[in-house]
C-alpha cells in the first residue's frame, strides 16, 4: 500500500507540473489552477509518503514540512474560479490577503526549519511508532489542536466562495462567449469543484481518524482507501485537463473590447466605405472599434492596413498587443472559429502577399528566395514548405504554371 501511494502522490506531483508548462499561451488564470495542483499533490505527497510511509528519512523531510501548503489549496482554488469567470487573472493589493494564513503558518514552522536533523529525525520516529500521539506533537508555535480546527474552516469558506461566484455569473448564456466553450468550461468548473469538495472531506475525515485512532496500525487500516483516494482525485482532474485541454481556455469573451483597446483606422480605399462617416480622432476610435461586427474584421482591417506579417519576427504576442486582445483569447480564436493555428494563418497571409508580388512581376526583380523575404519569411525552407502547403505545388512550378498563362500578347 506504501508504495502505490508514493506512486500515486508522485504521479500527480509531476502531472501538475505538466499543467504549468503546458498553460503557455492559454490562459493566464491556469497559473492559479497549475500552482492548486502542485501544492495539493505536495502536500498529499508529504500526507501519504511522510507522514504515514515507511521511510523515517521521507517522515523528516516530507512529512511536517508540507503540512502549510494546506493553506494555499483553499485560496488558489478561489482564485482559478473567479478569474476564469470574469476572464480576469489580476490580483488586487487586497487579494494577497488569501495567503496570510499560509503566511503564519510558515512562520509558526521556522522553529521546525531550523532545528538540528537529529531533532527531526526523533520527530519522525515518533510518527513512524505505533504509539503516537499526533494531534499533540508540537512541530508548529501554533498549537497542533489550532491547526486541525482551522483547516477545515478555510476550505468551507473557500468552497462556499467558489459556488457563490457560479451563482452570481450563473454560467448558461452570455452574448459575448461562445457557446461551445461556455458549455465545456462551465462544466469544468462544476466538476472542479465537486471534485474539490470531494477531496476536502476526505481529508477532514482523515484528520477525524487522527483523533478517534490513537495507534498508527490503527489508523492505517481503516484509512487505506481514504489515502489512495486522496491521490487519485488530483490525477483524476488533472487527466481531464490533459484529455480536454480547450478547458484551459477559460471563458473568453472574443467579442468585448477594453476601454483601453486600441486599433488605427485604415486608409485602403477598399474599407473606407464601411467607416467613412467615422472620423480619425482618438475620441471616435472606441466607436469604431464598438461598430466591427467581430474580431474577424477587426483583424483583417488591422492586417490590410500595417501588414504585420511582412515582418519576420510577427508573433502572437505581437498581435495580441496591437488588438489589446489577451493571448489566449486568440489561441482560441484561431483554433476554435478559423480551424487554423496562428502560424497558419501568418503564413497564408504571407503566401497571398508571394503571389501578388509575382501578379505584379516582382519575381523579375527579385529572386524566388528574395520574394519570399519581402514577405517576411526567415528562411527558404520556411517559405518553400509554407508556400506548398497552401498551394500544392513549390514557388518554382508556382511561378512556371503562371508563365504558361501569360497572354503572350497582353
Amino acid at each position: 500500500m506504501n508504495n502505490l501511494l508514493g506512486y500515486i502522490s508522485l504521479t500527480g506531483l509531476l502531472l501538475s507540473l505538466v499543467v504549468i508548462f503546458y498553460n503557455r499561451g492559454y490562459n493566464r488564470s491556469n497559473r492559479f489552477l497549475g500552482a492548486y495542483f502542485f501544492f495539493a499533490s505536495l502536500y498529499t505527497l508529504g500526507l501519504c509518503v511522510g507522514m504515514y510511509g515507511n521511510s523515517l528519512l521521507l517522515t523528516a523531510v516530507l512529512g511536517p514540512n508540507t503540512l502549510p501548503f494546506y493553506y494555499l489549496i483553499g485560496p488558489l482554488s478561489y482564485l482559478y474560479v473567479r478569474s476564469v469567470v470574469r476572464d480576469n487573472p489580476k490580483l488586487s493589493r487586497v487579494d494577497y490577503l488569501h495567503f496570510a494564513l499560509f503566511v503564519i503558518e510558515v512562520i509558526g514552522m521556522i522553529p521546525w526549519y531550523v532545528s538540528s536533523w537529529e531533532h527531526k529525525l526523533s520527530i519522525a520516529t515518533i510518527i513512524q511508532s505505533d504509539n503516537w500521539s499526533m494531534p499533540f506533537l508540537q512541530m508548529n508555535l501554533i498549537p497542533a489542536q489550532i491547526n486541525f480546527v482551522i483547516r477545515p474552516l478555510q476550505m468551507i469558506i473557500y468552497l462556499s466562495l467558489q459556488w457563490h461566484l457560479i451563482w452570481k455569473y450563473r454560467l448558461t448564456d452570455h452574448p459575448n462567449i461562445p457557446k461551445d466553450q461556455l458549455k465545456t468550461a462551465g462544466r469544468w468548473l462544476i466538476v472542479f469543484m465537486g471534485v474539490n469538495a470531494l477531496w476536502f472531506v476526505n481529508t477532514v475525515l482523515l484528520v477525524l481518524h487522527h483523533l478517534q485512532y490513537h495507534t498508527r496500525s490503527t489508523f492505517l487500516a481503516h484509512t487505506q482507501g481514504s489515502l489512495i483516494l486522496a491521490g487519485f482525485i488530483l490525477i483524476f482532474l488533472i487527466a481531464g485537463l490533459l484529455l480536454f485541454p480547450q478547458i484551459l481556455y477559460g471563458l473568453p469573451r472574443i467579442s468585448q473590447v477594453s476601454d483601453s483597446g486600441k486599433i488605427d483606422i485604415p486608409r485602403n480605399p477598399a474599407t473606407a466605405q464601411t467607416i467613412k462617416e467615422i472620423k480619425p480622432e482618438k475620441e471616435g476610435l472606441k466607436d469604431l472599434i464598438t461598430r466591427l461586427p467581430d474580431l474577424q474584421t477587426r483583424l483583417g482591417l488591422l492586417m490590410d492596413q500595417k501588414k504585420l506579417y511582412l515582418d519576420p519576427d510577427f508573433s502572437i504576442h505581437t498581435l495580441s498587443a496591437e488588438l489589446r486582445i489577451p493571448i489566449h483569447h486568440l489561441r482560441y480564436y484561431f483554433g476554435q472559429y478559423l480551424d487554423m493555428s496562428f502560424t497558419v494563418y501568418k503564413n497564408r497571409l504571407r503566401v497571398e502577399y508571394v503571389k501578388k508580388l509575382i501578379q505584379y512581376g516582382e519575381n523579375e526583380k527579385h529572386s524566388v528566395e528574395g520574394l519570399g523575404h519581402m514577405a517576411g519569411f526567415s528562411s527558404k525552407s520556411n517559405f518553400f514548405s509554407a508556400f506548398k502547403l497552401e498551394t500544392g505545388m513549390s514557388p518554382l512550378e508556382y511561378l512556371r504554371d503562371v508563365s504558361k498563362n501569360v497572354d503572350p500578347l497582353s
